[in-house]
């Protein structure tokens, strides 16, 4: 369902994507009531959610995208509970996060977009050590310390 969200997204038909998102995070919702503890649904319920979050956010529905942002970093953090070095939950949980930060950029809060790159910059590192030839980790990891100098003054990190 998420998929299908992403190629309404891409048509621009919102509300079908919108309504393939929310199908797909109640799915995945279905599935950690059967299995509490799978970290991909965790993880896939995160990604519906961020996905959802960046349809709402370029509707201007900030309210709406804020929720889902904070709902797929909260989904990330589950599948990280139980498993604390995957590297998919911590590269998509950084990913929500600089989205969550671009939004609140957007809307003029600067130090509430700071502190979400910064704990989306310490994932980064955390998933670099665990896979350094990963480009995706490295290209992102670029991206986020890049709007750390931009928007914060601070490129804030180790190497």
């Amino acid at each position: 369902m998420k998929a299908l969200g992403n190629l309404f997204a891409s048509l621009s038909e919102h509300l079908a994507a919108r309504r393939a998102y929310e199908q797909a995070i109640y799915s995945y919702e279905e599935a950690l009531r059967r299995a509490p503890d799978y970290i991909d649904a965790h993880n896939n319920k995160g990604n519906a959610l961020q996905a959802l979050g960046d349809l709402l956010a370029g509707l201007s529905e900030h309210k709406a995208a804020r929720c889902a942002y904070e709902q797929a970093i909260a989904s990330y953090e589950e599948a990280l509970q139980q498993a604390p070095d995957d590297i998919y939950s911590l590269y998509n949980a950084a990913l929500a996060e600089k989205q969550f930060a671009r939004l609140q950029q957007e809307l003029g809060k600067i130090s509430s977009a700071c502190a979400f790159l910064q704990q989306a910059h310490g994932r980064l590192l955390q998933a670099r050590r665990l896979a350094p030839k990963n480009k995706n980790i490295s290209g992102l990891l670029e991206t986020v310390e890049q709007l750390l100098t931009e928007w914060c003054g601070d490129e804030s990190g180790e190497r």
